[in-house]
């Protein structure tokens, strides 16, 4: 259970022991140093736990939308966590989440149209016979961890979780400028920092219930372009200049709610002015995930007529000179921030062992072709396309991140995973 050391289930005098550990481990995150870890040393499928011990379920609120669905297959698959209730509507409780799925995914093609769009019906046999779970549900188990992928004028319910002591790492825009917005590779040390804070006010607790922790995840633009830019940042100066972003984001990043046909099928639709802020969102995330690595930014944002995978054309200005665009690439390669802290290795399953794909191909990335990454797993940004001084930019390049991995269900688990690692030590801390 998620800060157990702190629950009314151990004595006062062993949560202190255990905050103080945790507090201290926090402290030492915020500034590690990390060497390089291998596909060997962090297989996916290898990490699991010891036999006889039970996988942690998660929760999905909003579980039966475009991201809570293939969310729900991911967690099918983790090494230690499970799928836990899937919370829809109202409309939706009792109904089979099979079904759902099935219903929604020939809603879209029939939409988009065929030849846009191809209809995921890959069901994982785990979640056959899965009813769609309330709220109440959820509440009413002995569930901690959920994850959330609701639409913003339903997030109060994350409020509700929260205060029932459940964590939630959460992708909504619900209340993102009250919390510390995490893109692990590019500012794991907030988080960490914000955990320290965290545990140090539930330490004051010495009676009652205590709440969840919230952690939440940017737009899905910052996603990738975030793990980029932190990437450049540390090989040219430590910060960067003015930044340019232009999105050619695709439907998928929409979910369910689907535009008019004509304005997409075969388009391309600009997205300022738009209902959506999207570029004001964009800008607004960029700047809170990167702070002061980061000077001006210009987002401007569109629509095109790709199931899934957005395209992100960068231009920045660098402190240190450009030599030439292999020196580019070769840093993007090089970039491991959470390969293997010194202090010991984390269980991280989702964190990719190559962070930055680069592809060198001329006419590359291309979102269809590349938004899986060399793993084809969507946790990795593709980066290519990379230019220097062009008169008026120091570095542009071209990158694609997949929008529903890692721009969405997969930047919620890496967060999730980071959180429940670190309380875990404070419950081992406990127990010594």
């Amino acid at each position: 259970m998620l800060f157990a050391c702190v629950s009314g289930y151990v004595s006062k005098r062993l949560r202190v022991v255990c905050l103080f550990e945790c507090l201290l481990f926090f402290r030492q995150m915020a500034s590690l140093s990390v060497d390089t870890l291998s596909v060997e040393e962090l297989p996916f499928r290898q990490q699991r736990l010891p036999e006889g011990s039970k996988r942690v379920p998660v929760g999905i609120l909003g579980g039966t939308g475009l991201v809570g669905r293939v969310l729900a297959r991911y967690l099918s698959n983790h090494p230690y966590f499970s799928c836990g209730p899937i919370i829809g509507s109202s409309r939706s409780v009792g109904q089979s989440f099979e079904q759902i799925w099935e219903e929604k995914e020939k809603a879209l093609a029939a939409h988009y149209g065929d030849e846009l769009w191809t209809p995921d019906f890959d069901f994982p046999e785990e979640l056959k016979g899965i009813t769609v779970a309330s709220l109440d549900d959820l509440l009413e188990s002995d569930v901690k961890y959920a994850i959330s992928a609701i639409a913003p004028r339903h997030g109060f319910l994350e409020d509700k979780l929260i205060a029932q002591g459940i964590t939630v790492a959460s992708i909504s825009p619900y209340k993102r400028q009250e919390n510390i917005l995490c893109v692990l590779e590019a500012n794991h040390e907030a988080l960490a920092e914000s955990l320290a804070q965290k545990v140090a006010e539930l330490q004051q607790i010495a009676n009652g219930p205590v709440p969840g922790i919230m952690v939440k995840s940017p737009n899905c633009v910052c996603c990738g372009t975030t793990v980029v830019l932190r990437a450049l940042a540390d090989a040219f100066g430590g910060s960067l200049g003015d930044v340019s972003v232009t999105t050619m984001q695709s439907l998928s990043g929409r979910g369910d709610a689907m535009y008019p046909a004509e304005l997409v099928v075969g388009n391309v639709y600009p997205l300022g002015g738009a209902e959506e802020p999207t570029e004001a969102l964009i800008g607004e995330e960029l700047k809170a995930v990167l702070g002061d690595r980061i000077a001006n930014v210009s987002v401007k944002a569109y629509r095109v007529s790709v199931q899934r995978g957005h395209l992100v054309d960068v231009r920045v200005k660098t402190k240190k000179a450009v030599n030439d665009t292999e020196e580019v690439y070769a840093a993007l390669e090089a970039f491991q921030p959470l390969a293997k802290a010194k202090s010991g290795s984390t269980a991280l399953p989702t964190i990719p062992s190559v962070p930055i794909c680069v592809n060198r191909d001329g006419g590359c990335p291309r979102p269809k072709s590349h938004h899986v990454g060399h793993l084809k797993d969507g946790l990795s940004v593709t980066v290519g396309n990379v230019q220097i001084n062009d008169g008026v930019f120091d570095i542009t390049l071209s990158l694609v991140v997949d929008n529903l991995a890692k721009g969405a269900y997969a930047a919620a688990v890496q967060l999730l995973e980071f959180t429940y690692d670190q309380t875990t030590r404070c419950e081992q801390a406990s127990n010594k």
